[in-house]
């Protein structure tokens, strides 16, 4: 049944013309069939002339949603002339009210209600000529279904135009957030373009100390000039792709748990354990779990974890109103997980939290070719994982 009556107002939507027109004949075969069974006929005859007349007060409703105006003084001179006819005047007041509701939908208050008055004045007029009743009586039936209708009408005409507002101001909001997830966007890229930058000075400072050193022994002592050369070589290929990331990064286009020394380029997953330190101090209990075999990661993809554990944390700090969180690091053969989960009110992260939120970690995540995903638990609490393939290659080392 829903599905049926959705289906009709599409419909209705689509061709609202022919759905006018088809009412306005219904309901002229219906006022025709009233008079045939001689229903309130008060004993006239309703032939031809009357057929007439009710198509001449009914039928240009038809019209209604283009000339409402016209078609109101249309449906109210032959709902006049059928009253003055001798004809009951409730078979033929439908079009003179409908019209003047649609009058009332589609144009302005002042005229909406100077319609409202005419037509008060022509159903009071047409109900006196045919003797149906006191004046007074007459004129009040008249004001109050004429009201009646142009008050709907009124209701509607403000609700479409607040909704109308509504979808203006929805427009510009979403426009807003867009512009404001692109701003995320460029500060984040900004800020991983400056730690990349760091990150490659301190290998070219590795690369200049051990190239120096293999000049310097090359011929006194062999070995260690060529343990330094394979240092370089093995920097540069980490600097080489350090530079295809921020190539990548340049193409595409208050904190309070970061660490005062927070801008270092030497970073190693060790220092999340310092981060939930930091973290235990303000007073929210944070677990930290490690599984696997634990390997070392290149700086970058070690930072890039690292700052995905601090904004995770932060959204912690900021949104689960004090509950304990825990932070898994899971080093699988070819992927590393972080899962950052909390004990919280179901919530949702925002999208730009001080300027490095959700945007910023998705962002970061792609730039390492890895996932990350976000969202409410079922049980409550909120859950952040990060997936970020990475080499079987590599020594291993204690946290």
């Amino acid at each position: 049944m829903r599905a049926a009556w959705t289906r009709v107002w599409r419909y209705r939507e689509a061709h609202p013309l022919l759905l006018d027109a088809l009412v306005s004949w219904l309901v002229v075969t219906g006022v025709v069939l009233a008079a045939r069974y001689d229903y309130a006929s008060h004993g006239r005859v309703f032939g031809l002339p009357g057929v007439l007349l009710t198509a001449a007060a009914i039928l240009p409703i038809t019209l209604r949603r283009r000339a409402p105006v016209t078609v109101l003084l249309l449906c109210l001179a032959g709902s006049l002339a059928s009253v003055v006819a001798g004809y009951w005047d409730a078979l033929n007041n439908f079009g003179p009210l409908l019209a003047l509701y649609t009058v009332a939908v589609q144009r302005s208050r002042r005229v909406s209600l100077a319609a409202a008055a005419l037509a008060t004045v022509v159903l009071a007029a047409g109900t006196t000529a045919a003797e149906l009743g006191p004046l007074w009586l007459l004129a009040v039936l008249a004001a109050l279904v004429s009201t009646t209708a142009w008050a709907v009408g009124d209701i509607r005409r403000i609700l479409t135009e607040r909704n109308a507002r509504l979808e203006v101001l929805t427009r510009e909001l979403e426009r807003d957030r867009e512009a404001r997830a692109r701003r995320a966007v460029t500060e984040e890229r900004m800020r991983i373009a400056t730690e990349l930058h760091d990150v490659l000075a301190h290998h070219m400072s590795v690369i200049a100390v051990q190239a120096g050193l293999a000049g310097y022994v090359l011929e006194s002592d062999p070995p260690t000039a060529a343990g330094a050369l394979g240092a370089v070589a093995d920097t540069s290929r980490q600097v080489l792709d350090e530079l295809r990331r921020l190539f990548v990064l340049l193409r595409i286009g208050s904190d309070p748990v970061v660490p005062a020394d927070d801008s270092s380029p030497a970073f190693s997953l060790d220092r999340i354990a310092v981060l939930a330190d930091r973290v235990r101090a303000l007073g929210i209990p944070v677990e930290l779990v490690v599984d696997g075999v634990v390997r070392a990661l290149p700086d970058s993809v070690a930072l890039c974890v690292y700052r995905i554990v601090q904004e995770s944390l932060t959204n912690v700090v900021k949104h689960a109103g004090g509950a304990g969180a825990r932070v898994r690091l899971a080093y699988g053969d070819a992927v590393f997980v972080a899962q950052i989960t909390d004990e919280g009110r179901k919530r949702s992260v925002p999208a730009d939290s001080g300027g490095h939120g959700l945007v910023g970690m998705r962002e970061r995540a792609r730039l390492y070719g890895g996932t990350l995903t976000a969202g409410p638990r079922a049980r409550g609490g909120f859950e952040v994982v990060l997936a970020l393939p990475i080499s079987s290659a590599g020594g291993t080392h204690n946290h």
